[in-house]
């Protein structure tokens, strides 16, 4: 069994294949490989997942991350992939700041397209704009549609707009703020200014996981049958319910599911706060992004996470939607090569990795 010093976030909204009443035991094929052109064979008590060759991959690998039953699949040749014209003529004077590939001048809004980088320069402090997003980083559009590029509000500077505060700050209370940073108990406007990026009642919180009247802990163990309860660690109100879930052992061992909770107390007590950030390339709503379930590609262009930061929201996404399989081990020998988790990924793999990113799924609960 793992060791645990996962700090998670939740990406999708989903549950669990492997419910309390249809255990099945998971496993990886003796070869290693496919032999027979099934990925995934299926039988009333057990489901056995063999790699595919190098030149094909396995249809419907997300079946061990949702509420479908197990189904065997077959592999399916990659195909060849075909290149795209990057530089359009329909996109002249469209393109924003340095999201959009640009080829010449004219295919930006800020009329200034870096040929080396192909991305649109922003409009300099001082200059007209029509928009925040044409400006450089660090700068906003004065009056909307129709003003000048001006520097960008310091944290604790009066503000109406999000846009108007500096990178990594937003706007709460009519005040600039940091992402992330109010403690639980605390009083917000938005979820993206709570430490455990979520809140309940426009009061910053998290989320507890009790089975019974036991507050349980990481990696949230429990038995075939139990019922998880999630409570919120402030009001003490109850949220949610789930079945616990099966392990891929066959057995009655099973864990909590989390990945619809993305503020599990003791798993995301710190991890907004590692990802606060001060830099990006780009200026308006672009350096404002806090969805990433939507907008990591205009994170990665804005060069508000860099390519670690990219691989590892998807890593950990992979794991947080298949944590019973990934905390039982059970199907660690043919996990990564199946594009379902890599089996040694956790926080410690990730604390060298030096990235900023803007992250948060926010959701309000009234």
């Amino acid at each position: 069994m793992k060791q645990f010093g996962l700090v998670l976030f939740i990406l999708t909204v989903s549950t669990f294949a492997m419910d309390s009443s249809s255990c099945k035991t998971l496993s990886c094929g003796s070869t290693g490989k496919s032999t027979t052109g099934n990925c995934v064979t299926v039988t009333s008590t057990t489901v056995t997942l063999n790699p595919c060759p190098s030149d094909s991959y396995c249809i419907n690998v997300e079946q061990f991350q949702s509420d479908e039953d197990f189904t065997s699949s077959a592999c399916t040749p990659s195909g060849a992939t075909t290149s795209s014209d990057t530089c359009p003529s329909s996109h002249t004077g469209q393109l924003d700041t340095y999201i959009d590939y640009c080829c010449q001048n004219d295919d930006c809004s800020s009329g200034s397209c870096d040929t080396d980088s192909h991305k649109c320069i922003g409009i300099a402090k001082g200059q007209t704009c029509t928009s925040s997003e044409e400006c450089k980083s660090g700068l906003f559009c004065s009056n909307g549609s129709s003003g000048t590029c001006i520097s960008a509000f310091s944290e604790g500077d009066v503000c109406t707009s999000d846009y108007q505060c500096d990178v990594g700050l937003g706007c709460v209370y009519g005040y600039c703020l940091e992402y992330w940073s109010k403690d639980n108990g605390s009083k917000t406007e938005n979820a993206k200014f709570c430490k455990s990026g979520y809140m309940k009642n426009y009061v910053c919180d998290s989320l507890d996981i009790y089975i019974g009247n036991v507050k349980q802990e990481k990696p949230w163990k429990c038995t075939i049958g139990d019922t998880c309860t999630y409570k919120w660690t402030v009001s003490g109100s109850t949220h949610d319910q789930a079945d616990c879930e099966c392990d891929g052992t066959g057995s009655t061992t099973g864990y909590c599911p989390i990945r619809n909770y993305p503020a599990i107390t003791g798993f995301s007590d710190d991890f907004y706060e590692k990802f606060q950030y001060s830099d990006s390339d780009c200026a308006g709503d672009y350096a404002h992004i806090t969805d990433l379930s939507d907008d990591l590609s205009q994170l990665y262009a804005c060069n508000s996470i860099d390519s670690d930061g990219y691989e590892y929201f998807y890593s950990m996404q992979k794991i947080i939607n298949s944590w019973s399989l990934y905390t039982s081990g059970q199907i660690d020998d043919c996990a990564k090569k199946m594009g379902i988790f890599n089996p040694s990924d956790d926080i410690d793999t990730w604390d060298s990795a030096e990235f900023l990113t803007i992250s948060a799924i926010l959701i309000l609960f009234s």
